[in-house]
């Protein structure tokens, strides 16, 4: 069944709030789209005239009034694309013979309509520009009707499956497995404007590790179901276990890491108050001078903001602060991924000076 469907302003006829049930026992194809067209954008162009200057003001009060029109029009206009989009949504939504599939049907319904609610505030309020929300609304709509689709696809194999077996257990068996796999899937969600960045559609499956993740794309949804029933659902919940394992034995690592880093913290600061303590003013002042000058160069406050080094005279007034001030607060600022295997260097650095 093909149906092509075209939205523009002001000509489709507001429809009632419909869903029609489609039959597995027949092939469907839901071709439906949505384009916009704005006739009210005040970016377009308009007929090139004359300025009499002698009729400025009136010219400029008219222009005015023009663009208060034209704004009246465009929130009307936006409005209007809003709500008939949610109307072509509930008239265009296909349920299911099968239950479980319906929940994830009325779910992804209940995503479209959010983002469409979401996206219509955010236009309002600035957050979200207005060729931004264009291309948004129809962007919505035709990610739900083609994961509508999937969702039909889904149930079209399922009758097929259940019309392969001979036998009720057989049929019993599957059904249960099938049900299981779909109540996996705790979200699924259309395509969708969040802030300035588009989101893809995907579904989410929560301990259930499908391609090294437990968010897909729903491009990818109906090969998930189709190889879960053919056997690899088992593997896909192993490998979310062995997962969780590998985790585990991470933050086991991690934590040894930092309970190490700790004690090599607190033997250098300890060292190093020991070490203060039997200099003269003079011989702290040229310590800390030799000591700030190899925490600069050591690479352990290699400091980074927006993906650049902070230059060593940004640094460098912080340092010699926590050098007087609370030495500690500089351990804290320290770059984790190169800090450990120099840190011990520091204490290292300070019997060098002692000795010399």
């Amino acid at each position: 069944m093909k149906r092509l469907l075209f939205i523009l302003v002001f000509i489709i006829p507001f429809n009632s709030f419909s869903q029609t049930y489609y039959n597995p026992e027949k092939d469907i194809n839901l071709n439906l789209k949505i384009s916009i067209k704005n006739p009210y954008s005040i970016y377009a162009g308009s007929n090139k005239t004359n300025i009499n200057y002698s009729d400025m003001a009136t010219s400029f009060n008219n222009n005015f009034q023009l663009t208060l029109q034209k704004r009246a029009d465009l929130k009307r206009y936006y409005d209007e694309i809003w709500q008939k989009t949610k109307q072509e949504i509930n008239y265009n939504t296909y349920l299911t013979p099968y239950e479980e599939i319906n929940v994830l049907i009325y779910k992804l319904k209940e995503s479209a309509l959010t983002y469409l609610d979401a996206d219509n505030y955010g236009l309002k309020r600035g957050w979200i520009k207005p060729n931004e929300y264009e291309q948004a609304v129809p962007a919505i709509f035709n990610s739900y009707i083609n994961v509508n689709q999937l969702l039909l696809n889904l149930a079209r194999f399922k009758y097929e499956k259940m019309q392969s077996y001979k036998s009720d257990s057989e049929k019993e068996k599957f059904n249960i497995l099938f049900k299981k796999i779909l109540s996996s899937i705790k979200g699924i969600n259309t395509t969708g404007l969040g802030g300035s960045q588009m989101f893809k559609s995907s579904f989410h499956h929560p301990k259930v590790l499908f391609e090294s993740n437990e968010s897909t794309n729903t491009s990818k949804l109906y090969e998930f179901v189709v190889s879960s029933v053919n056997g690899n659902y088992e593997s896909y919940l192993n490998a979310y276990k062995n997962f969780q394992v590998e985790e585990s034995k991470k933050r086991t690592a991690d934590g040894l890491q930092q309970k190490r880093y700790k004690l090599v913290r607190d033997s250098i600061l300890k060292s190093r108050e020991k070490l203060l303590l039997t200099f003269s003013k003079k011989e702290k002042s040229k310590f800390k001078k030799s000591e700030l000058n190899y925490l600069l160069n050591s690479g352990l406050w290699a400091w980074k903001y927006k993906k650049k080094y902070v230059p060593k005279r940004w640094v460098k007034p912080k340092l010699i602060t926590q050098q007087e001030t609370n030495f500690e607060k500089a351990f804290e600022k320290a770059h984790w991924g190169v800090f450990m295997p120099k840190l011990e260097k520091i204490s290292d650095h300070m019997r060098y000076y002692f000795i010399n």
